[in-house]
């Protein structure tokens, strides 16, 4: 015999008036803040949505009087790309009347196929439109995704979109009704948004634009994981991938993956400012000027990789300090590097290129090595006891490398810091997806023991250049910023992200560096600790294979 299920009882919500204005239609949706009804306006028969927050919100201490002074804000939302909210109060709970938009979601349009690209830049412009506006009124949505993307045709205008559920914001310039929850979608979530470092506010929202221009183009999010924990580490920790790394025949172009890239970086202040400046950006790609994929991908970016030296191994190679003997010298063979200068300063190029490349060891002194198209690291004596590092990855000259980068090196070899550092800031600023001026930054800031800022620009030559997470230089920057006392865990956050590849210099480092709490914190990452001074167990370590 069958057993037939009673049916549900009827919502009670359903044809109630509220406050004599609102009538109750239909039921639309339901998520994780509340319930989304169809109402309208008794009076005009306007068509309205009425959205009930669920009950465990509003029992937060204070929770009304902060609910009033948000939905009063997102009230002064006036913009064709934002769907306002009309009206407020508490009827059983607390509830907001918005405008009722009909139309597809964004994840409908894009489970229907590839977008292409011209209809993706529109796509993108309005949305940022919309924020710009909410951003100038104090308020961030703090949960963007597809789902919360309509198009629509209003007016006769195609792909109109309209941007929903700003009633769930946090307002930057009052207190917030959803201070001390994790509000968000993990896929789409900035790293600030789940306990990383930074404040969360306008920028985030940036960051959520860059995962949706990715998964829109690349046809995948950046970051995929069944484990919510896992997804959010990975946008707290790991280097986001590239366009071209993701659709390797896609033919976008440098420009447009250098903004994405841009915009989902790590920490918020190597984001954009402001929507404004994220739409310019967008709009001054060749994407975004309407040229064609075949004209874009004529002009994509070699696939070869950049490279950049540290401070002190330039001035080596180009004669400023001459090694000297010391037994302590760092275990490492270090990757040489050929740099691509004037035939007359190409001589003395050679000439350091035969003592060796080292950070900041002091090698013994031995017979050079001959000088070939292709040179190869120098074997050094005494190096029996220490531990074995990943061969070094060849690399290939830097064909487009930006001639200030040079320049720079030149710079600092001859102490000119100030003046280089000020020289690459400006090769970042307007070059925001190049390596090389990240690196040497953060090679300057680690020699002037400038921990967190020597670890924001190593993330950003990380980011715009992945094949810096096994550069030993950097790797051992980063390990000495680790005697950093208010930072360290946001290192030791960074050198796990890089995996097996940093375990040697950790190992070295935890034996044999000076400073204590550098041989107790590498000793920590080594047997699967998170920081806070104490050694861990060895047992489950990250690093251990």
């Amino acid at each position: 015999m069958d057993v037939v299920e009673p049916p549900a009882p009827p919502d009670p919500r359903i044809g109630h008036l509220l406050q004599g204005r609102y009538r109750i239609i239909s039921k639309i949706a339901s998520g994780a803040m509340g319930v989304v009804y169809r109402g309208e306006r008794v009076q005009l028969g306007r068509p309205v949505a009425v959205k009930f927050l669920h009950p465990w919100i509003a029992a937060q201490k204070a929770f009304l009087s902060r609910f009033e002074n948000e939905a009063k804000a997102m009230s002064r939302l006036a913009h064709p790309h934002c769907v306002s909210v009309i009206d407020f109060g508490v009827d059983g709970a607390p509830y907001l009347v918005m405008d009722f938009v009909t139309g597809r979601t964004l994840r409908d349009v894009m489970l229907q196929g590839p977008v292409p690209v011209a209809r993706t830049m529109k796509i993108a412009q309005q949305l940022l439109s919309g924020l710009a506006h909410a951003h100038a009124q104090g308020i961030v949505h703090r949960d963007l995704k597809p789902e919360n993307l309509i198009l629509t045709a209003e007016d006769g205008l195609e792909d109109h979109l309209r941007i929903l559920d700003f009633g769930l914001a946090k307002l930057r310039d009052g207190p917030a009704m959803t201070a001390g929850l994790a509000v968000g979608t993990p896929s789409y979530m900035s790293p600030e948004q789940s306990g990383g470092p930074g404040d969360v506010d306008a920028r985030s929202d940036l960051y959520a634009v860059g995962v949706l221009l990715f998964e829109i183009l690349a046809g995948r999010k950046p970051f995929n994981s069944e484990n919510v924990g896992e997804l959010i580490f990975m946008h707290r920790e790991q280097p986001p991938p590239r366009l071209r790394e993701a659709v390797s025949e896609g033919g976008y172009s440098p420009a447009l993956e250098a903004a994405i890239d841009k915009a989902l970086s790590k920490m918020p202040q190597d984001r954009f400012s402001s929507a404004g400046e994220f739409a310019a950006a967008l709009a001054a790609t060749p994407e975004g000027q309407g040229r064609t994929l075949a004209a874009a991908a004529r002009k994509a970016r070699p696939a070869s990789k950049t490279t950049v030296d540290t401070v002190s191994a330039v001035r080596r190679r180009l004669g400023a300090d001459a090694p000297a003997a010391d037994s302590s010298a760092e275990p490492a063979p270090r990757q040489w590097r050929l740099v691509w200068i004037g035939s007359g300063f190409l001589l003395i190029v050679l000439v350091g290129l035969t003592i060796g490349r080292a950070l900041r060891s002091h090698p013994a002194a031995g017979p050079s090595a001959p000088v070939a198209s292709a040179p190869a690291p120098v074997p050094r004596p005494g190096r029996s006891a220490a531990p074995a590092l990943p061969p070094p990855v060849p690399v290939p000259a830097p064909a487009n490398e930006d001639p200030r980068i040079e320049q720079a090196r030149q710079m600092l070899a001859a102490n000119q810091t100030a003046d280089a550092v000020s020289l690459l800031e400006r090769v970042r600023a307007e070059k925001p997806g190049d390596a090389d001026a990240p690196y040497l930054l953060a090679m300057t800031d680690f020699e002037a023991h400038r921990w967190s800022e020597g670890l924001a620009n190593a993330q950003s030559a990380v980011r715009n250049n992945p094949s810096f997470r096994t550069d030993g230089d950097l790797i051992r920057g980063v390990i000495r910023s680790l005697a950093n006392d208010r930072g360290y865990e946001r290192s030791q956050s960074f050198l796990r992200g890089l995996g097996p590849g940093a375990t040697p210099y950790l190992k070295e480092a935890a034996r044999r560096d000076p400073n204590a709490r550098v041989r107790e914190r590498a000793a920590e990452l080594l047997g699967g600790g998170r920081g806070g001074g104490g050694r861990s167990s060895a047992g489950g370590g990250m690093f251990k294979r």
